[in-house]
């Protein structure tokens, strides 16, 4: 329960502070490295997790996680970052599939989660019907990301 509560306050101080210095535009990567690997290793709870993105922007952030390593292919992916509502090639069906875009996330039925900028601050959502599918187990400090609609 301590574990969990440091956790949370951690995960809190990060977004807190990453809202001064990320936007939509422009964000610090080792921050932003930082919030991915703390929400992909809640989806994902193995040492090392395994991300595809065809988002070059997305590359270096992915690079300085330490728990994430990049992966060209995505079918050997965890998860695949989706930056836009575009369709990916066909993945397999394990892959978990997160996106930095709200459209994506409300739009693509296969999206369990999102992270990305809304009137200049950070927003970190699951649906809950989604995680669910899926069988992830989020810590109990991630509750207050998790939504039951949109």
């Amino acid at each position: 329960m301590i574990k969990e509560k440091k956790m949370q306050k951690k995960l809190f101080i990060m977004m807190l502070t990453s809202t001064f210095s990320l936007s939509a535009e422009a964000f610090d990567t080792i921050t932003a490295s930082k919030i991915f690997n703390k929400l992909f290793s809640a989806i994902i709870p193995q040492e090392v997790i395994y991300v595809y993105t065809d988002d070059r922007g997305y590359e270096t952030v992915i690079h300085n996680a330490p728990n994430l390593h990049l992966t060209t292919d995505i079918n050997s992916s965890n998860i695949i970052l989706l930056t836009t509502l575009k369709e990916f090639p066909s993945h397999k069906k394990e892959s978990i599939l997160f996106s930095t875009s709200y459209t994506a996330f409300r739009e693509n039925p296969d999206v369990v989660g999102a992270f990305y900028w809304k009137k200049g601050r950070i927003k970190i959502e699951f649906l809950k019907s989604r995680v669910q599918a899926k069988k992830i187990l989020l810590p109990a400090s991630f509750k207050p990301y998790i939504i039951d609609e949109f």
